[in-house]
This record gives structure tokens, C-alpha cells and sequence, in this order.
């Protein structure tokens, strides 16, 4: 599946709305079967398969900790303070994945 900015955002913000799927400390995140209905629904929404809702979260969890530690090794590393590189999916800063 092809992914548009616009669906990615959609994933996220959806992805978002269900904690069960990412919160270890949210009581719901230990019923698999719960974690799977929801699967499932982000699936149906986006009409594709689980396996590639996995693994678009993923890639997006890894893509935004890789430039999120960019970030802090270029406030730590004694720099100017000029950051050089994007964050990707800047335009809305509402719908960055939460990193736990």
C-alpha cells in the first residue's frame, strides 16, 4: 500500500485515540484480544491488513525516535543550536507519534 501524507496523519491520529495499542501503562494494553480488535478496526479503516498497520507504525515510531535523538544529540553535542536536517511530518505537530 501506497501511504499519502494525508492517510499517515489519519493513522496517527487514530492510532492515538487508542492507547490500548501503545500505553503499557494503560490497564487495556495487556488484552491482546482487545489490542487485535482495534488492529483490526485501523485495518478496515484503511482497508489494508494488520501486518501492514504494524508495520507502518513501526516505521513511523522508528523514523520519528531517529530524529527525535537527532535533535537531542544536536543540543547536546555543542552546535550552534542550527539544526540541519527535517522532521519529517512537521507541517502538524499535533499528530507526532508518542514515544513511551
Amino acid at each position: 500500500m501506497e501511504w499519502t501524507q494525508d492517510q499517515v496523519f489519519k493513522l496517527i491520529e487514530e492510532y492515538r485515540e487508542r492507547p490500548q495499542l501503545w500505553n503499557s501503562k494503560f490497564p487495556e494494553y495487556s488484552d491482546k484480544n482487545l489490542r487485535q480488535r482495534h488492529l483490526e478496526e485501523l485495518s478496515f479503516l484503511f482497508e489494508t491488513d494488520i501486518e501492514t498497520i504494524r508495520n507502518k507504525i513501526y516505521g513511523l515510531r522508528t523514523q520519528y525516535l531517529s530524529e527525535q535523538k537527532k535533535v537531542l544529540d544536536s543540543l547536546t553535542s555543542g552546535s550552534e543550536g542550527i539544526i540541519s536536517f527535517a522532521i519529517p511530518y512537521q507541517s502538524d505537530p499535533s499528530n507526532l507519534l508518542i514515544s513511551s
